[in-house]
């Protein structure tokens, strides 16, 4: 697909074409690359997670997006050298010009690794930021499973 060329439909990756050949593993790796540097996204299937608990992650998402602003402050981006957390609208930028989305950055938990003794991109591990139950019951478990399934 050209960067010129507006896609016409969202790609699709079935991981049952994960192959155990490095060959089809270096190409299916190539074309997702590709995919995500020419529209941006796209979607997954075959990857064994049950639709149910696929509605019960989406919702969660849904109900964190949905809180009130100050809420959602209490875990911001800012206060986590790990760069997990809630960032607001308009809080990035890219190529100078501000990204109009809000994003939740969470990933699977990590021990802390010590500033400056392993590769600086390794400072991305670390905790996640979680808001208290009380805010949004149940969250943490949704997501922490998610992670754990997608392994």
């Amino acid at each position: 697909m050209s960067p010129d060329l507006a896609f016409t439909e969202i790609p699709v990756f079935s991981l049952a074409e994960w192959g155990d050949e490095p060959a089809s593993t270096h190409e299916f790796a190539r074309r997702l690359v590709q995919a995500s540097h020419e529209v941006g996204f796209f979607l997954v299937v075959d990857h064994g997670i049950d639709e149910e608990f696929i509605g019960r992650y989406f919702a969660a998402l849904e109900a964190f997006f949905a809180l009130p602003e100050p809420t959602k402050m209490l875990i911001d981006k800012k206060l986590s050298r790990h760069f997990r957390g809630w960032e607001q609208v308009g809080a990035e930028l890219t190529d100078n010009r501000v990204d109009y989305r809000e994003q939740l950055d969470l990933s699977s938990e990590n021990p802390v690794y010590e500033v400056g003794a392993l590769p600086a991109y390794l400072r991305l591990d670390g905790p996640n930021q979680w808001l208290p139950d009380e805010a949004l019951p149940g969250f943490r478990e949704v997501v922490t499973e998610f992670f754990e399934r997608m392994g």
